[in-house]
């Protein structure tokens, strides 16, 4: 029997979708995009604006020069925002008698987009997925408190971390692609107005590493332990 770790995430309510800088997946302190840097102020000459931000979360806001995914150089905001800007869950239910969040299950039994209850957990148990013990309790990784057990599957809900800074480059003035863009496994492509990363759809439970690629965004995985390809991370 095949058994693989069990990943869901959670619906998001605000998307803002827009160019890439890149940004090299490097720290605050390692990123070469700081390069004349201004703090900026609301301006009518831009699309995107301070206000437009939700202030309790957002620590700066400013413009710097960056690349471009497609190589060229162009003036980017640069926003910083505080990790867990905002009240989120449920995710994972301890028990099968509980409701958590949301999810995509694409197994055998009952797959679709779905409520995290008991019917969920049994149809996976049905499918060879061992995610509920003796007593009725969902197995759950918060990735902070060692190594789980490889016979078992988890439901995935990362301990927050509120230490953390996320740091996202967007374009001041948008530019057209030379063509589409697929949306992979958890790319970033958006941030809300609270800070919170807008990712592509969560890994695949049935077939990790395989997903089909998507054309619009419906899911992100939990904020706290995003790596993405367009987002720098700063530990405080």
């Amino acid at each position: 029997m095949i058994k693989f770790n069990y990943i869901f995430g959670f619906l998001t309510v605000i998307s803002l979708n827009f160019g890439s800088c890149s940004s090299d997946d490097t720290t605050d302190s390692d990123t070469d995009t700081e390069t004349d840097t201004e703090t900026s102020t609301d301006s009518g000459d831009y699309l995107i604006t301070e206000a437009a931000f939700n202030s309790t979360s957002l620590v700066s806001f400013e413009t710097v020069t960056a690349t471009l995914e497609d190589g060229t150089s162009a003036e980017c905001f640069q926003l910083t925002f505080s990790s867990n800007p905002v009240e989120s869950g449920p995710f994972c239910p301890e028990t099968i008698n509980d409701i958590g969040g949301l999810g995509v299950y694409d197994g055998d039994t009952n797959p679709g987009f779905q409520v995290m209850k008991a019917e969920l957990f049994n149809a996976m148990e049905a499918d060879g997925y061992d995610i509920v013990d003796d007593e009725g309790n969902i197995n759950i990784d918060d990735f902070a408190s060692g190594p789980v057990d490889g016979d078992l599957s988890y439901c995935l809900e990362a301990a927050p971390d509120n230490n953390v800074q996320l740091t996202f480059l967007i374009p001041t003035t948008p530019k057209l692609a030379s063509s589409n863009n697929d949306i992979d496994t958890i790319e970033l492509v958006g941030v809300s107005i609270d800070g919170a990363p807008i990712n592509g759809a969560p890994p695949s439970v049935a077939n990790p590493g395989r997903e089909k690629q998507v054309t619009f965004l419906l899911l992100t995985l939990v904020a706290d332990i995003m790596i993405v390809r367009d987002i720098t991370i700063g530990i405080l």
